[in-house]
Order: C-alpha cells, then structure tokens, then sequence
C-alpha cells in the first residue's frame, strides 16, 4: 500500500519504476540476476530491494556493487543507487551517482540517468535545468518512458510560463505514447486544458528591433509552405513568409518571436533537424 501511494504522488517515482522493470529485464539477458557478485548477493537483489520499495537496503547494495563492479554492471548498480537516493530524498547523494551517468555512451543510460535528475530538479524548482535534462532524456529513451520524459519537461516549461514550449512537449510527448491509456490521458488533458486557457495576443515587436524566429521549411509554392502550419500549430505564431531569393520567390514558415536566442535554440532543438533559427526584424 506504501509503494502505491508513492506511486500516485511522485512523479519522479512513477518514472524510477519503469527504469527499473527495464533494468531487471536487461540484467536477466546478460544473467545478472542468477550471478553473484563479491559481497555474495545477486545482482538481482537491489533491484528486488528497490522495486519492494526497501530504498536503504537498495542503496546500500547498489552503492557496493557499483565500487566492486565494471562496465555495464557499474554503471546499472550506480543507477539503482542514485534512484534509491532520490527515493529517500538524500538528493545530493543522488545527484553524485546520476549525474556521471548523463554523459554515459549507452542512451538508455544517458536517457535514465537523465530523467531522474531532470525529475529532481523539477521537484527542487530548477525548471530550467530540468528542462534540458528531461529533454534529452525523451530523445534517449523509447515508447512510454520517452513520452513521460517529455510530458515532464512540458510541465516545467509551464512552470517558467512558456505555454508555447509546453505545448509542443506535450505534443511531442503525445506521439511517442506506446501501451499506457493513462499516461496518455494525462498528456491530452494538458493539451487540452492549454487549448481552453485564454488566448494571450502575442507581443509585437517594436519597430526596428531584431528578435529570434524558428524556420521550419522554405517552399517555392505558397501552397505547399501553408500545408506545413498545421504540424507546428503548438508552437506559436506559425506564418508564411513571403521572400525574394535571387530574383525568386520563396515561402518560409516560421513559429514563435523570441527576444532571447536560448529560447529560440531550446524550441529548434525540440522541433529536430529540420528547424533554424533566425533573426528577425518587425515580422
């Protein structure tokens, strides 16, 4: 009944389970959990420890197993304890095992180590922080796990007032839903509760003064260049642009003003590849 409440009130606990049953499942391929490890348990043991909710006993054992172990099992040991930690609310100790493990080659990894630190921030009020982290863990990750990672770092971009941020995180959130109704429940309830709130008339900008935009495509035909607004309908003041390139005419799409160049870069980055930022005079 404990685990459960947990469950239903914490987020980041919500996500640490999934992390988990993916860990337990990839010790079992290379036979983690059948093998001992120095001080005579299984590998195996923390993750029944901490999926029991017993977070000390899993720290403890997670924290030897990581100084005893290499490589894979390393890195997974260090993961299970810096969860644990988190789970007990020692969040600098958790910090200390996750945070080397953000930059670790494996994306699945990277991706864990990374939504539990952007979870963490969050929770401490580091939206920012948070943002970046939970971000990239939804481009490491696969299916739900992926689709949490971004509806939490929609959440925090709503906690900064950046309603078009957020938006387009839920809505990347929404695409990578995999088998969870509920989770993706929670991701259209945000949506839709973002479509209803007020419309806020976006700033114009003063006259002469340059700010940021995202470019999304350039067409050659108006038609197709207005065909491509709805896809980025999320992010805010999708236009068509109208140029001359060499003589030519060209139709750009284009979302959102910015002032900053960080916010512009953070939106690029969440659109992917084919989005560039640009400068902008009076558009």
């Amino acid at each position: 009944m404990t685990t459960r409440l947990r469950l239903a009130s914490s987020p980041r606990v919500v996500l640490a389970f999934m992390l988990v049953a993916t860990i337990a499942r990839a010790m079992m391929i290379v036979g983690g959990c059948a093998s001992g490890n120095a001080g005579g348990r299984g590998t195996g043991d923390y993750v029944r420890a901490f999926e029991a909710g017993r977070y000390a006993e899993a720290l403890d054992q997670a924290s030897r197993a990581a100084q005893q172990g290499s490589g894979f099992r390393r890195d997974q040991a260090n993961l299970i304890a810096g969860l644990s930690a988190q789970a007990l609310d020692r969040n600098a100790e958790a910090e200390k095992y996750l945070a080397p493990l953000v930059k670790n080659g494996d994306p699945k990894v990277s991706g864990e180590a990374s939504a539990a630190l952007g979870l963490l921030c969050a929770e401490q009020g580091r939206h920012a922080e948070a943002v970046e982290l939970l971000a990239d863990a939804g481009r490491s990750l696969q299916g739900d796990q992926a689709a949490r990672a971004f509806m939490y770092a929609g959440d925090s971009y709503r906690s900064l007032d950046k309603e078009t941020e957020a938006r387009g995180m839920w809505s990347l959130a929404q695409t990578k839903v995999a088998d969870d109704a509920a989770l993706r429940v929670m991701i259209g309830d945000r949506l839709n509760a973002a479509a209803a709130a007020p419309a806020v008339a976006a700033a114009k900008p003063a006259p002469g003064k340059a700010q940021f935009t995202v470019q999304v495509g350039a067409f050659s035909n108006f038609t197709n260049a207005q065909k491509q607004l709805a896809r980025f309908r999320a992010y805010g003041n999708p236009r068509v642009v109208e140029m001359d390139r060499n003589g030519k005419k060209l139709f750009v799409v284009r979302v959102g003003n910015y002032d900053q160049r960080q916010d512009a870069d953070r939106v690029a980055k969440t659109i992917g590849a084919e989005a560039k930022v640009m400068t902008t005079v009076g558009e």
